[in-house]
């Protein structure tokens, strides 16, 4: 997983996905995998939500060690 100006780059396999940050409502980590919740869709990936908390801006917050949420 990667920042790329307003989106995140996140490879699962053999797909490359790219997600707008906007879009995204919050993130949580449930069975080992990071599940991103955004307006239209889910998308999940085995990774922490450590890596992923250090790839947002400040607009997300950590409410819990489980959940990040969008602020906006």
């Amino acid at each position: 997983i990667h920042r790329s100006d307003n989106a995140l780059m996140i490879s699962t396999g053999k797909i490359s996905l790219k997600i707008l940050t906007r879009n995204i409502r919050f993130c949580e980590v449930y069975n080992h995998e990071v599940v991103i919740h955004t307006t239209t869709q889910t998308y999940n990936y085995p990774g922490t939500l450590d890596s992923l908390e250090e790839e947002l801006d400040d607009s997300f917050y950590r409410c819990h060690r489980s959940y990040i949420v969008n602020m906006n």
